[in-house]
């Protein structure tokens, strides 16, 4: 399940995976915020919590993979919130090759992941 985290500037897509996480979870919540997001501005944030249950199908990942690649030069700035191992080692994986700001946070660190995805309110127009 996805479900959108509230309380975020309209630059800053905000959500919390947990338990199944499928495809069309993200097509139907992920992908409209993001595009509504980019629809308003150069760069687009990112904050996702995702719960030590989450489990993510392989159609989520794919999907993410590709919307992420076709959308590459309009991510700001991705703040990651989580515990689970799996998500430390993909985060590894992934960090050197990104052309953005990405950033791991703790569940203890989840204000300051806030924090940092929302600070300079100039974020979202360039």
């Amino acid at each position: 399940m996805i479900e959108h985290l509230t309380s975020f500037p309209d630059y800053v897509v905000a959500v919390r995976a947990s338990g199944e996480v499928t495809r069309a979870d993200y097509v139907q919540t992920v992908v409209p915020a993001a595009e509504a997001a980019m629809a308003k501005h150069i760069k687009v944030r990112v904050l996702i919590q995702i719960e030590d249950d989450a489990n993510p199908s392989m159609g989520l990942i794919l999907e993410d993979a590709v919307f992420g690649t076709r959308h590459l030069m309009s991510w700001g700035r991705i703040a990651i919130v989580s515990d689970a191992d799996w998500v430390k080692r993909a985060y590894a994986f992934i960090r050197p090759i990104m052309p953005f700001e990405l950033k791991l946070f703790s569940k203890a660190e989840a204000e300051e992941a806030r924090v940092w995805i929302t600070e300079d309110e100039t974020a979202g127009n360039g």
